[in-house]
């Protein structure tokens, strides 16, 4: 049995309600990008999900609270072997966590292009 330190039992209880909340703002943001989808799919506009910043967003938070999970985990296991594989899945999502949010940014700038060429052509 692995031995914690009261600091490193606080840490890993700190990083799971972290992780916990990450989880359901992510959940949150995302059925409210479903909701904003259902809207402008019902006022007759044609989008995709993956270019919904909401949803964009909850995705990312899901992933930073797969992130602190798995390094949480790299602190408490000693086996190298099962390290290696922990920082793998790290990188792994690290890189996934980027991707996610440069199309949030570049969704988020389209977004407002499109209102700004819209109010454009209403005030003309």
């Amino acid at each position: 049995m692995i031995e914690l330190s009261v600091p490193v039992l606080a840490g890993i209880i700190f990083a799971a309600i972290c992780a916990i909340l990450l989880l359901a703002v992510g959940v949150i943001n995302i059925r409210s990008g479903r909701k904003a989808l259902d809207r402008l799919r019902s006022e007759g506009r044609t989008v995709v999900w993956h270019k919904q910043v909401l949803i964009l967003f909850g995705l990312n938070n899901i992933v930073f609270a797969a992130m602190l999970i798995l390094i949480t985990l790299l602190v408490i296991l000693a086996s190298p072997g099962v390290r290696y594989i922990i920082i793998a899945l790290i990188a792994l999502l690290l890189l996934i966590s980027v991707f996610l949010v440069i199309r949030c940014v570049t969704s988020a700038l389209q977004t407002s292009r499109d209102l700004t060429s819209t109010l454009r052509k209403s005030q003309e």
